[in-house]
């Protein structure tokens, strides 16, 4: 299958270190997460659960390194946007209830959200 130009698959290595705490800078974090992002691209439906997992890990790395540059914007039930302030860059669509508690609660305290 052949991969659609300009989003060149990130190692999962580089992923891994950074899920293990390995410093990275805000832009970095979201071209990852748009990198690792599975949506139009044609995958195995293995391959889009593992990636949409990763999404997901390192969504709650953005939020949790970098909430305060974030300004989430709810946008359908249970989704939100990770829109950042400075226009560096976003985090695609969250799904809260995929994301990790601490993520999540994050978010939901943020934009006032009940669960």
């Amino acid at each position: 299958m052949a991969r659609p130009r300009g989003r060149k698959p990130v190692p999962d290595a580089e992923i891994e270190e950074i899920l293990a705490g390995a410093a990275i800078s805000l832009p970095r974090l979201c071209e990852l997460i748009r990198r690792t992002n599975p949506t139009r691209l044609p995958l195995s439906e293995a391959e889009r659960a593992r990636r949409y997992a990763l999404k997901c890990r390192l969504q709650a790395e953005l939020i949790l390194r970098f909430g305060e540059e974030l300004a989430p914007t709810p946008c359908a039930d249970g989704v939100v946007a990770l829109s950042c302030r400075s226009g560096r860059g976003d985090g695609g669509h969250a799904k809260l209830e995929r994301l990790p508690p601490e993520a999540r609660d994050w978010l939901v305290a943020r934009l006032g959200l009940r669960e």
